[in-house]
């Protein structure tokens, strides 16, 4: 479609994120939207899938939680609602649209690929769970900072969610971040 489209979305996200009083604020958009996105568009591309799709799904995918704290675990519902709300208004296409609705509802899903009917659906979950991954110091800023952990139960809850998340992932898209994944698993076991 249009580089456009791409970049009015993003200026949504980031605004709404670095609003002041918003919980999630700055480090949420430059350690998890932005990492969603590049990851998102680098396995796109590997794919043949629709980068577009892929590029406005990921900015979008967590668009609700950091617009209503209350929305955490209907996130990706209200998520897909309001952005079928945001792109109308811009009027991007309708079946573009629901495309991409269906890849926020279906990224928090934890049954591999069941349930996902297009590989942009599934790089857009993959691509989530592999951010919180690649930026294993994010939740390490949570356990010691907000959480309040001692230093073995802050590596064993990071380490735990490393190993949550990397189930998340599809077979296909484990073979480009495999790497990424043994390391910090080495980094966070004793």
């Amino acid at each position: 479609m249009s580089k456009n489209i791409v970049e009015k979305i993003e200026k949504i996200v980031r605004d709404k994120c670095l609003e002041e009083g918003n919980p999630y604020g700055e480090r949420y958009w430059r350690y998890h939207i932005q990492s969603v996105v590049k990851i998102g568009r680098e396995l796109a591309e590997k794919y043949g899938a629709d980068v577009e799709i892929v590029e406005i799904a990921a900015l979008l995918h967590d668009f609700a939680r950091i617009s209503e704290r209350e929305w955490e675990k209907i996130h990706h519902i209200k998520g897909a609602e309001i952005a079928f709300e945001l792109l109308n208004e811009l009027n991007y296409p309708k079946d573009r649209i629901v495309r991409i609705q269906k890849c926020i509802l279906t990224h928090t899903k934890r049954d591999g690929d069941v349930n996902r009917e297009s590989i942009e659906q599934r790089i857009l979950a993959d691509s989530d769970a592999f951010s919180h991954i690649r930026n294993f110091t994010n939740l390490l800023f949570y356990t010691y900072n907000i959480a309040k952990m001692d230093v073995d139960e802050g590596r064993l809850w990071v380490l735990n969610e490393v190993e949550e998340y990397w189930g998340k992932i599809s077979t296909q898209s484990k073979i480009y971040i495999e790497e990424d994944y043994r390391v910090i698993k080495k980094a966070l076991s004793i």
